[in-house]
């Protein structure tokens, strides 16, 4: 009998680990044949394909491994971005993946049939059957999956050859952080600047290649992108630390030298460049946020603390928690304003950690839990350095005697005015003269004039799956319930059951779409694909129960206890009944490994 087919979309964090888990479960006693293409050359994804120089994990090494294969203890809290792509290498070898891989194939359209017997009529004339394909038509009918089959285009980037294959399951693993979000302004085709979106960036010496930008939709110097090239690599083939060689720094001359520099957008991302443009003779460096921000260093150089995420993660807030905690969020209540004089004390500021501007909109006293934080911190000591100079006289004092120590790693970066934040403002329009852009205050309208040379769009990213757009399943009542589902400015929309899948087509699950406020998406990711298996077997979800660990091994019980304290750290309790964010408060007295682990560490 033939094995049922799954197709695992993108091969970064999340697509491993779901082939991983996926290639671990049978349906009806049979083992799934698994395929994962992958736009890309290599393992990684958007750790690959956006990466820059100098940028770091801001999530720790703890909580982003996956459960069954720890980081190196050697490796930082928080590793470079080609130590993780290492990382995710070693995990794929060790679980033999690469088999799984087909490097260069991008998908074009995903097809739902409810029969499989039409399909070669669909055939376009440019378009030729896999000998995959009669193989995957006799598939047995395994249970949870029913007669649904799902017709998949699939382009051979290097040849330009497309074939169709047909599947029982698909994993969308594509990506949080793929297709840019960028914005368009009146009058931006007047700017005489340059201008690009972060995810072209690459160091202060180089942007992404040439054909990669326009696909972006960004306007860019073409003598910058002309002396492009590849990343430098070490023997095994993984990028070195650096991006940029010394040679290129002595020959080449950083596109931010000498000139006014505007970032739109206040994430991590936005602190990594405009420190960088600052470090780089950046004549003028301005930050422009219409919300403002949450800023807390991911770690604490200097100090015994470990990384802030496993600081968050402790027995009072995520080890029990009552019904009646739950239902008045009363321990966020509590926790928030301890949290908020604790920053005051250590950094003068309640709004982050030594943060004296930028104050995220909605922060209040109740609940501090709705905030996504800022964890880079990178140039807070820049944007620091107007503020604290106009400060009142005794916060000035307390800055010179207290708190001076939090920005002694920009000394001697960037002008005296550090980093200008523009807040709470949005861009108006460009002007026509080619070298200004009007800034609007959103409270008050109040419009001013700034003279531009590059403009960094560190905007984000849209949440799209092109390959689903013309789906012959899409009714048009379906399309027209989602109006995002084409609208470039705004995320398609996921399925209605936790995110990953519609219940009246549970065989394609959209996997490592999440956003923990903190956390890490790849351990997530291989909980939503093990939750996706029992799904499709139509059995009732239950990950752990409070009875099944008396006889594990230690390293096991380790391995449980790190599921369940990242869904209670994410809110993910809601996959299945499972101990979940409200642990029983007895829970820590019966004795088991499991509960220790979880409470304990």
């Amino acid at each position: 009998m033939v094995r049922p087919r799954f197709l695992v979309i993108g091969a970064g964090p999340s697509g491993i680990t779901a082939a991983k888990v996926l290639t671990e479960h049978d349906f009806n006693g049979e083992k799934v044949d698994v395929l994962v293409v992958e736009e890309g050359e290599r393992i990684g994804g958007t750790f690959v394909n956006k990466a820059y120089a100098g940028s770091n994990l801001v999530s720790s090494k703890y909580i982003t491994c996956y459960s069954d294969f720890r980081e190196d203890e050697k490796v930082a809290d928080h590793p470079s971005i080609p130590e993780y792509v290492n990382y995710l290498e070693r995990y794929a070898e060790n679980f033999d993946l690469h088999k799984y891989i087909r490097f260069g194939i991008k998908v074009i359209d995903v097809i739902s049939s409810n029969s499989v017997s039409p399909v070669h009529k669909t055939f376009h004339k440019d378009i030729k059957p896999s000998n995959n394909h009669q193989n995957a038509t006799q598939s047995h009918l395994f249970h949870g999956i029913g007669s649904r089959k799902h017709k998949v285009i699939l382009l051979d980037i290097n040849t330009g050859k497309k074939t169709i294959e047909i599947f029982d399951g698909v994993a969308i693993c594509s990506g949080l952080h793929n297709v840019p979000r960028i914005p368009h302004f009146d009058n931006e085709n007047c700017f005489n600047g340059k201008i690009f979106h972060s995810s072209s960036y690459k160091s202060p010496f180089k942007l992404s290649n040439d054909k990669e930008e326009r696909e972006g939709n960004v306007k860019i110097n073409k003598q910058t992108s002309s002396s492009i090239h590849s990343p430098k690599k070490d023997k095994r083939g993984f990028q070195k630390e650096s991006m940029t060689s010394k040679n290129e720094k002595e020959m080449s001359k950083s596109f931010f030298d000498g000139k006014k520099v505007l970032v739109i957008g206040s994430g991590e991302t936005s602190f990594d460049l405009a420190h960088d443009a600052a470090a780089n003779n950046a004549t003028s460096v301005a930050m422009l946020t219409r919300h403002g921000f949450v800023s807390v260093p991911a770690n604490f150089p200097g100090t015994s603390l470990p990384p802030l995420d496993c600081l968050i993660m402790n027995i009072g807030t995520h080890a029990y928690e009552s019904h009646w905690a739950a239902k008045t969020n009363f321990h966020w209540w509590l926790t928030t304003k301890i949290q908020r004089l604790g920053l005051f004390a250590m950094g003068g500021s309640t709004y982050g950690l030594n943060q004296w501007a930028g104050k995220r909109y909605n922060m209040t006293w109740d609940r501090g839990n709705k905030h996504i934080v800022n964890k880079s911190g990178k140039c807070m000591g820049l944007i620091n350095r107007s503020v604290k100079a106009n400060s009142p006289f005794l916060m000035k004092k307390l800055n010179e005697y207290v708190y001076s120590g939090w920005d002694a790693t920009v000394e001697g970066v960037g002008s005296e005015e550090g980093v200008k934040l523009y807040h709470p403002y949005k861009v108006s329009h460009f002007d026509p003269d080619g070298k200004s852009i009007h800034l609007q205050h959103v409270d008050t309208g109040v419009i001013e004039k700034v003279e531009v040379d590059v403009l960094v769009m560190a905007t984000g990213y849209v949440q799209k799956f092109p390959f689903m757009e013309n789906r012959g399943s899409l009714s048009p009542k379906e399309a027209e319930a989602h109006p995002n589902f084409k609208n470039e400015d705004k995320d398609s929309p996921l399925p209605s059951e936790h995110f990953i899948l519609d219940p009246n087509e549970p065989t394609i699950a959209y996997i490592g779409f999440v956003r923990p406020n903190v956390g890490a998406i790849p351990p997530m990711a291989e909980l939503q694909t093990m939750w996706w298996c029992t799904r499709l077997k139509h059995q009732e979800v239950k990950f752990y129960e409070d009875h099944d660990d008396t006889d594990l091994s230690p390293e096991r019980a380790r391995q449980k206890a790190r599921h369940l304290r990242r869904l209670r750290l994410s809110g993910a309790g809601g996959l299945g009944d499972m101990p979940g964010p409200r642990s029983k408060p007895y829970y820590c007295l019966d004795g088991s490994r499991l509960s220790y682990a979880v409470d304990y560490g």
